[in-house]
């Protein structure tokens, strides 16, 4: 899972989810699957509640040269210049379980977020571990969607020379390390499986946000046609509107269904010319623009 969200939030909410790779603040932090609090039941949500969720992350620039404990493969694989991996060697600080180091990018912008946050009501500023942020969705529509293209216009000027950029996405402006996306994190996750044997031969990647558009461009790009990750892609956005994405489902709930089928999906008997089959249905089954998509997918 690749989210813009802080790790503390996402180590919390999923810790009793078992096998899940999390990836927090755009792909800055990774936690791999298997690491600290995944699959740990009712321990791993109450330890959730006491302390840092900082246990199994790294960094990307905690994996430069493959040193970090717990990296995982692709951080030796980067070093030897055979994966194509999210880290990279100007960092804005390593971490490992514990603090990174402050950018001085940070002290020019918080400043300014804070400014316009003072000028536009409704609006205000979040500071995450690697990035600061602008919120302006309960501002009012047109005043905010003008001050957030002043800001825009604003940081690319001041951060011209910084180690940073600065995104827009729905309601929001977003300054953050500059490189880190979740299309480089997720090229990595599937990098790091195929550097361990275990590459996959389907992958179903969904998003709705604009800051989804670089996974999709990875799928489309590098992971598509990549000698190392020869699988069946399938890209997809939460509705109609121009994106990066083959497909598309209506709403949140349609991609609730397409992983329920994906939940009740069996290997294919011997002979029976496919490589998955639907499990027999439970009550009726997903339906919808999201069992289309995956019954596209398996024809396929």
């Amino acid at each position: 899972m690749v989210s813009g969200r802080a790790r503390a939030e996402l180590g919390a909410w999923f810790a009793t989810v078992p096998a899940l790779g999390i990836a927090a603040e755009h792909g800055f932090f990774f936690r791999p699957a298997g690491g600290e609090g995944a699959g740990a039941g009712g321990r791993a949500a109450a330890a959730a509640a006491t302390r840092a969720a900082d246990d199994g992350w790294i960094t990307r620039g905690g994996a430069k040269g493959g040193s970090a404990e717990g990296a995982p493969p692709s951080a030796a694989a980067a070093a030897a210049g055979t994966a194509a991996a999210a880290a990279s060697d100007d960092a804005p600080g390593d971490l490992k379980g514990g603090e990174a180091q402050v950018p001085g990018w940070r002290g020019i912008v918080v400043p300014i977020l804070r400014l316009y946050s003072e000028s536009t009501d409704g609006s205000w500023v979040e500071e995450k571990e690697s990035a600061v942020v602008w919120h302006y969705a309960n501002a009012d529509p047109d005043f905010g969607s003008w001050k957030a293209k002043e800001l825009l216009d604003h940081l690319e000027g001041v951060l011209s020379t910084e180690d940073a950029e600065a995104t827009s996405g729905a309601g929001i402006v977003e300054v953050k390390p500059r490189g880190v996306s979740k299309g480089g994190v997720a090229e990595r996750v599937l990098l790091d499986l195929a550097a361990t044997g275990d590459a996959p031969g389907f992958v179903l990647c969904v998003g709705d946000d604009r800051s989804d558009e670089d996974m999709f461009a990875a799928m489309e790009g590098h992971v598509a046609f990549s000698p190392h990750v020869q699988a069946e892609v399938f890209a997809c956005t939460v509705g109609q509107k121009p994106s990066r994405a083959p497909f598309y489902v209506n709403e949140p709930a349609d991609v609730a269904a397409a992983l329920e089928l994906l939940a009740e999906t069996r290997p294919a008997a011997p002979g029976g010319g496919g490589a998955l089959s639907p499990r027999p249905s439970r009550g009726g089954g997903a339906g919808g623009v999201g069992a289309a998509l995956l019954a596209q997918a398996m024809d396929e």
